[in-house]
């Protein structure tokens, strides 16, 4: 009864998890509230995101939180204050005998059937009530008015041995409705009436009576009144046992009918779950529509950024494919979980994920199989992105410019649009600002939101909100720091909008972090990174979480760089190491080194600079080479004659950089440096001459630190000419 959602399912997915942490507080403002999870070693990634909410609040409300697991989990919440482990063993004796005696209703078992019911079930609480019910509902006993008696002697074999044998002979007993327990058990733990009616061909009443039955029996729980009801087994080994006691040629063509079933009169289940269609086309032996299936599957949950379960569906895709017979339908296949796989894999992992390079790989050499060249798009994306992610500029220049061109070939708009992005990145990287800035802004000029933010789900962001990011950055350094912040506002805004969690980490960290922390902005960086942490973290977007934490740490650390901060900052540093993920390793570096200066480490700090620059040479990563030749010259000042000849030589080495890369802010920081030498120097006259030049060249950003800091200088200098 209520209007569809006009919403990303990003957004989506946030308000539903943030309706059902409300309905928990709700509850609890008026009432202490008890919330049981059972079995949380099967929990999917949505759900356990889900489960952390519940944790965190769980805290501040009247609220108990109980959830039950097996050792294989790792329970996360473990250094919480408010959380309590608590291992479970196996009952006691005594509370064995009272477990039986609840179930008994206190009328004693004879002692051979009771020592025999703990022996077996050695303190297991739901072997325990399933064996005795198995022993009650069988032919042994006879119940009197105050005890159970035996019928006969009781024979070596006549109490099962294990939970499964219990269960089987449970369900046996239940015969005429054990092919029903079998049929729901095909269908899964969780069942509705109407699937397993359409499936079983049994008539209302047949059914309705077995179902009846195996309530009454505790084998499974119904919800509603059918038929609207849903049922689950009691648990899932009482689900397995049913499951198993089918022969593997009934499971087939169980499974076989199942997919049939809901295919033809559940087709919106299916648009919304092709996981459950694909595990019964798997499990009935129908390879071809399965792999068709958990790609359907694998592609809904990458629009829905459910990046785990989206992998975990297109692998499964992926292992059946050598079932099938070798041929062109086979290779085609396969070709489109290789791609489909690709854009969850970089959101999750990083760019330079090895199962991406190898999906990558694999899918380029699938095209050139078939002579697919339509495919080839996303191939070249990710091959130029890898070069990017670890640092070989010059081959992602031309990987994205072979992109370009064979998008622009096959009049493929969109894809080309990313291809602007990604070689406007690689310029930015390798120094060249100004043809950067030109690619972003023809890709901006280019893009339109109806028609392309599709993109964000095939090739893993939004190029709009990705490229003004970075665009945000370029236009500080080319020297227009108020266009850089509309751009970097902007970029957030539409970030926001799309809510596409790898495009959203990627903005904002790009136009607040970077930005911030190129133009020294540090408060921005303090007032807003730890939303970024906290989003990245709970989309496990890694690389966006390190590089926000890293820049986070320097800006909180200023001022006052303890030696903790300073190791915590080398810490993160390895971590991103470990991701393969090497560009801007340069700006990194020299902001540590900048922070080691600070802290009175100079000799530390010039080994990290040495460092820099020799990424610098190594990958060509020139965009910060200006201001870590300016660094340099600072850290050496004042260590002798020839050290302040070095540090003067390096300012000035600086400056040539900054001139020849059009970058005004990085001119105008290192002038600064000079000329504030050259005073000192009793040079005040060659200081003004150079300084005010390059701040005459500003229209905008005078309240900006670079700004402010060249217009206190020069006044100090004397007079200057202002226009």
């Amino acid at each position: 009864r209520f209007d569809s959602l006009e919403m990303k399912p990003e957004q989506q997915k946030e308000k539903t998890l943030g309706a059902l942490i409300n309905q928990m507080n709700g509850l609890a403002a008026s009432r202490p509230v008890l919330i049981i999870f059972e079995d949380a070693h099967w929990i999917d990634p949505t759900s356990q995101e889900l489960l952390d909410l519940i944790v965190d609040h769980a805290q501040a409300i009247k609220a108990l939180v109980v959830i039950t697991y097996r050792p294989v989990f790792t329970a996360p919440w473990g250094g919480h204050p408010h959380v309590t482990s608590l291992t479970l063993n196996r009952l006691g004796r005594r509370q064995s005998q009272d477990m039986i005696s609840a179930l008994t209703a206190n009328k004693p078992l004879p002692k051979e059937v009771l020592d025999q019911i703990l022996a077996k079930t050695d303190g297991v609480p739901l072997f325990i009530e399933e064996l005795t019910k198995a022993v009650l509902e069988g032919h042994l006993l006879k119940e009197e008015k105050d005890r159970y008696v035996l019928t006969a002697p009781l024979p070596p074999l006549a109490i099962p041995a294990t939970l499964h044998d219990s269960l089987i002979a449970r369900l046996d007993r239940l015969s005429p409705i054990k092919e029903v327990a079998q049929t729901a058990a095909a269908i899964g733990r969780d069942f509705s009436y109407e699937l397993l009616s359409a499936v079983s061909g049994s008539s209302d009443d047949e059914l309705d009576d077995a179902l009846t039955q195996l309530a009454e029996a505790e084998l499974v729980f119904r919800r509603g009144t059918p038929p609207q009801a849903f049922y689950t087994f009691k648990h899932a080994l009482v689900r397995d046992a049913a499951y198993e006691s089918l022969l593997k040629a009934q499971r087939k063509d169980l499974h076989a009918r199942i997919a049939q079933v809901l295919k033809e009169r559940f087709a919106d289940r299916v648009a919304v779950e092709p996981e459950v269609l694909a595990h019964h086309y798997t499990a009935s032996g129908d390879i071809g529509p399965a792999i068709d299936s958990w790609l359907a599957a694998g592609e809904r949950a990458t629009e829905r950024s459910a990046n785990v379960e989206a992998i975990a569906h297109l692998r499964r895709g992926l292992d059946l494919i050598t079932e099938l017979p070798e041929g062109v339908e086979r290779t085609r296949r396969e070709l489109r979980l290789q791609i489909a796989i690709g854009t969850p894999l970089m959101a999750l992992e990083s760019y330079s994920s090895q199962d991406l390079v190898r999906a990558t790989a694999r899918a380029r050499q699938l095209c050139e199989q078939v002579g697919d060249t339509d495919q080839l798009l996303p191939l070249l994306y990710r091959q130029a992105a890898y070069e990017l992610v670890r640092a070989n500029f010059r081959t992602s220049r031309g990987l994205s410019e072979e992109f370009l061109r064979t998008a622009e070939s096959q009049g493929a708009v969109g894809p080309a649009l990313v291809a602007r992005r990604v070689l406007g990145f690689s310029q930015w990287c390798l120094g060249e600002f100004c043809e950067s800035r030109a690619e972003f802004e023809r890709m901006l000029e280019l893009y339109v939101q109806e028609q392309h933010a599709e993109l964000a789900y095939q090739y893993g962001q939004d190029p709009q909100p990705a490229c003004l990011g970075v665009l945000s950055v370029v236009l500080q350094l080319l020297g227009y720091p108020d266009q850089a912040s509309k751009v970097r506002d902007e970029a957030i805004a539409r970030a926001d909008d799309i809510a596409h969690a790898n495009t959203l980490g990627y903005a904002k960290t790009f136009a607040i972090c970077v930005l911030g922390a190129v133009r020294r902005d540090w408060q921005i960086i303090r007032d807003y990174a730890p939303s970024i942490l906290e989003f990245t973290e709970h989309e496990r977007l890694l690389i966006w979480n390190l590089w926000t934490k890293y820049i986070h740490s320097l800006a909180m650390s200023q001022g006052d760089p303890t030696q903790a901060a300073l190791v915590q900052l080398g810490e993160i540093r390895n971590q991103i190491h470990a991701t393969e993920t090497l560009n801007n390793r340069t700006f990194h570096l020299a902001l540590h080194a900048e922070l080691l200066d600070a802290s009175g480490q100079t000799d530390n700090a010039l080994g990290m600079i040495e460092d820099a620059l020799a990424q610098v040479e190594e990958h060509d990563e020139r965009w910060w080479q200006a201001e870590i030749l300016r660094l340099k010259g600072s850290m050496i000042l004042g260590r002798g004659k020839e050290s302040d000849a070095d540090g003067e030589a390096l300012f000035q080495q600086a400056i040539g950089v900054a001139r020849s890369q059009g970058a005004k802010s990085l001119e105008l920081r290192a002038a600064t440096s000079l000329a504030r030498f050259w005073q000192n120097e009793g040079r005040s006259h060659d200081a003004r001459e150079l300084l005010a030049p390059i701040y005459r060249w500003f229209t905008e950003g005078f309240d900006t630190s670079d700004l402010m800091e060249a217009k206190t200088l020069l006044d100090q200098l004397g007079p200057w000419d202002t226009n």
